[in-house]
């Protein structure tokens, strides 16, 4: 179901321009637009807006980011134009590949309760309809290209200021994938890494460190089912003393991560899993569950190697 804000938004500023690699950036203007195209417009800004409570937190990168946004947000109609101006040129000076080609739009939009909102999308062109958007000269009209881009729901690159959650900055769109850092790079903003993500980057950091403790790093991550990195690292500090020194370099390497890890979800850490495998058989199960059960393999004098695995009652054996 698509999300639909409570705050309905009126557009008041906007402008876009086609942004190609190997094309020159046309001069932005304020443009008009019809009640389609405005609507389209204000589906995409709310569900921007939807993503706020489950898309990671993002900031600026440095003060010179967010006067940007401020200036869209709140400039006049000439330093709208100027900032939407520069943060095209900067999108395209990070584009590397023909097949990012599409539409860069500057929005500003002002809710019924007053607060100005600005927006900064990058549409992508449906595959099908990629050589029409190249072959478009001049203007480009929206309400003519819009059935060729990201339609509402769709937009992976997107971000939009403020975000109503007091530890972001933006609201992004959600798409995680590696090629949408050219965006947030043009944008001059860092996002963290999902909370489920965040708990296996955690854990390679840690692991290593520590290769001769790996299964208690699992043990101490899962058995705690932290909600922070933070909160991680205190507890394998406990249960690792060894790894005291080693925290501050830790921190300093996944804060340099392109998309740091600072939450987790403690469902994912607590299903952290073990996994012994050897001649096409896999004993697999969560740390804890496979410390309980599993013995550690165990070579035989013929040179063979056993796993001893325990049940409190008798197991299924079944084929599939």
């Amino acid at each position: 179901m698509r999300y639909r804000s409570e705050v309905d938004v009126a557009i008041s500023l906007v402008t876009w321009a086609m942004v190609s690699v190997g094309h020159p950036l046309a001069e932005l203007v304020l443009e008009d637009v019809d009640e389609e195209a405005d609507q389209y417009l204000i589906e995409h800004i709310d569900d921007l807006e939807g993503r706020a409570m489950r898309s990671p937190p993002t900031n600026f990168m440095g003060n010179a980011d967010r006067a940007r946004f401020d200036l869209l947000r709140r400039g006049s109609d000439e330093e709208f134009l100027a900032t939407a101006q520069d943060l095209a040129g900067r999108l395209l000076g990070e584009m590397r590949d023909s097949r990012q080609a599409g539409l860069f739009v500057a929005a500003r939009g002002t809710a019924t309760n007053g607060q100005q909102r600005a927006a900064v999308v990058k549409l992508q062109v449906v595959a099908p309809h990629t050589g029409y958007l190249r072959r478009t000269r001049g203007r480009v009209r929206l309400r003519a290209v819009k059935d060729a881009l990201n339609m509402p729901g769709e937009l992976q690159k997107g971000a939009l200021y403020p975000d109503p959650r007091s530890s972001s900055a933006v609201v992004v769109g959600d798409q995680l994938d590696v090629g949408a850092l050219y965006f947030l790079r043009a944008v001059g903003v860092r996002q963290h890494q999902s909370p489920k993500a965040a708990v296996a980057a955690l854990y390679s950091a840690v692991k290593v460190r520590v290769p001769h403790a790996e299964e208690t790093v699992a043990a101490s991550i899962s058995g705690r089912r932290p909600e922070s990195v933070s909160k991680a690292l205190d507890g394998l500090v406990e249960d690792l003393p060894e790894l005291a020194p080693m925290r501050p370099e830790i921190e300093a390497e996944l804060r340099g991560q392109r998309r740091p890890p600072v939450a987790l979800d403690p469902d994912r850490a607590s299903s952290l899993r073990r996994i012994i495998s050897g001649n096409g058989i896999e004993i697999a199960g969560p740390v804890a569950a496979m410390r309980a059960r599993v013995g550690d393999p165990s070579e035989l004098d013929d040179g063979r190697w056993q796993v001893v695995v325990t049940f409190d009652s008798k197991p299924s054996d079944r084929i599939r």
